[in-house]
């Protein structure tokens, strides 16, 4: 039996993919699929998956029209033969023991999840690890974590909700039907997925190695950006679908969900220079059902400023920080 699936979706990444699958195929542990969904590319990106195709028999390819992220690993996760699941984005890589540490954890813990603390962020200027709890918080050792603990950890973290620092049980998402959503459906197809799965968890361990290298560049699925209003309004959209589906001792996970909404529109308010985009977004119906379930104590300073301003509706003040955050170096970022 295959131990682990390994799901890359793919979409014109030419420039990296060589590096993304060679990563995969030298992994250290060797019983795994390489299932890669070529999502519709129209550059170079099929030759190089046709080459891995032909050198390893464990690289199982899908060619399909373009429809997207969440489409695409669902194709991976209904082909997937494996014990477990771990999703690689296209434009990533990982260590060469990545595969194995995973493997080693989650069965030796009997855990639902593993998910690693820290991944390496790569960008133009240098490589550095982003620990997802803190920077004093460099363990090695295995942390059990309790539900709340781990939805407050993805939810109010840098790249916690993120799906390739983890490896899944097939059982819980083959078993409970679960499914990335499309981009028009939720805000986050990755949060509400961690938001699924996570409540049919009973055991949850982190660690803190980095094993992913996360390439944080213009242009991926991650750096897209979307209108504020869509986001709000499709995110409390795909909560009202399924909150009849949450056991009420796992109800409070929805209220870290919009905590994480808040934090990503939040980036919204810092770009608005004119007054009259500011005062719609605080008198927005959609804000003060957010705002009520905010995590004071996860935000940063400035964030704290710009929440209580939001919270008591001080347009103007939001409009004068604004201001302030324009002039300065050419609206570097200062709050």
């Amino acid at each position: 039996m295959i131990k682990v699936s390994i799901i890359i979706p793919v979409y014109n990444v030419e420039k990296y993919l060589s590096k993304c699958i060679g990563s995969v195929v030298e992994q250290t542990f060797k019983n795994i699929e390489i299932l890669i969904i070529n999502d519709g590319s129209t550059d170079g990106s099929s030759k190089i998956i046709e080459y891995y195709q032909n050198k390893d028999s464990r690289v199982l390819v899908v060619n399909k029209k373009n429809e997207g992220v969440s489409k695409a690993r669902n194709q991976g996760i209904k082909m997937a033969k494996g014990k477990y699941i771990m999703f690689v984005d296209s434009d990533d890589w990982i260590e060469k023991d990545c595969v194995e540490t995973f493997l080693e954890i989650i069965e030796e813990k009997k855990a639902d999840i593993v998910f690693s603390q820290a991944l390496f962020r790569v960008t133009k200027e240098d490589i550095k690890i982003d620990n997802l709890f803190g920077k004093n918080e460099k363990t090695d050792r295995v942390i059990e974590k309790s539900i709340e603990d781990y939805v407050d950890n993805i939810f109010t973290k840098i790249n916690g909700t993120s799906v390739c620092n983890k490896i899944f049980l097939s059982s819980i998402l083959k078993g409970k039907g679960i499914l990335f959503k499309n981009i028009n459906e939720v805000f986050s197809e990755d949060g509400f997925f961690n938001l699924e799965y996570s409540m049919l968890c009973s055991k949850i361990f982190c660690f803190y190695k980095a094993k992913y290298y996360y390439l944080d560049r213009e242009g991926s699925y991650t750096n897209k950006e979307r209108l504020w209003e869509e986001v709000i309004e499709v995110s409390l959209c795909s909560i009202d679908k399924i909150i009849h589906k949450i056991p009420d001792d796992k109800k409070f996970v929805l209220g870290y969900y919009k905590h994480f909404i808040y934090i990503n529109i939040e980036n919204h308010i810092r770009k608005m220079t004119k007054y009259k985009d500011i005062n719609e977004f605080v008198n927005n119906r959609f804000i003060t059902e957010i705002i009520k379930y905010i995590r004071f104590d996860r935000l940063t300073f400035y964030q704290k400023i710009r929440y209580l301003l939001l919270k008591y509706r001080f347009s103007l003040g939001l409009y004068g920080i604004s201001k302030i955050q324009s002039i300065v170096n050419n609206r570097v970022e200062v709050f």
